[in-house]
């Protein structure tokens, strides 16, 4: 579950200058706290080797980490996202550069793991507002089943099981990855 952590309410910009802005999102102009566990940390750490690897070289686009802030409405101003991986493809970066700041567009690929805090009205409200904003596929990771779920922007879920291979090709085209990685330590 997330915790809002002040008020008043602030814009992007304040937020920005927050010292207390680390593992939290901008919703609605107050701090909300996204606590993650060490069990999403090594799923996260195992998506951007493996989906990093695929894409050296590709010039696909750009991956990143859960310290990528998205402006997703940019006539909003006092709510910002952070999913714990994203992508966005290589024609949609501003000037074909990842910006200094945060990015003012949805991304086309988001990753959200499912933590011991998060309830299931968050994520799908995550889910729900990045498809909206234009991401065009979005990943819920199930740690304690070791499922993926895969909503895109069609209404198409898909589910992959620890028996899988994960395989998102309108996007990462021959990509495969063993949904059993994700959960590995190596």
């Amino acid at each position: 579950m997330t915790t809002a952590l002040a008020e008043p309410l602030m814009t992007i910009e304040e937020f920005s200058r927050h010292p207390d802005r680390d593992h939290t999102e901008l919703l609605d102009g107050v701090l909300v706290e996204r606590p993650m566990g060490a069990k999403s940390g090594l799923i996260i750490a195992n998506w951007l080797a493996l989906i990093g690897q695929y894409l050296r070289g590709r010039r696909l686009g750009a991956c990143c980490s859960s310290d990528t802030g998205y402006i997703l409405w940019p006539n909003n101003q006092r709510r910002l996202r952070f999913p714990d991986a994203s992508f966005v493809a290589a024609a949609r970066l501003p000037d074909g550069k990842v910006p200094e700041g945060y990015f003012h567009l949805a991304p086309d690929f988001a990753v959200e793991v499912v933590s011991p805090n998060d309830g299931g009205c968050e994520i799908q409200e995550k889910v729900e507002e990045y498809l909206a904003a234009g991401t065009r596929v979005v990943a819920v990771i199930y740690p304690r089943a070791e499922v993926v779920l895969l909503f895109h922007a069609d209404g198409l879920v898909l589910k992959f099981t620890s028996s899988m291979a994960l395989e998102i090709p309108e996007l990462f085209p021959g990509f495969q990855c063993p949904v059993a990685e994700l959960f590995t330590i190596d």
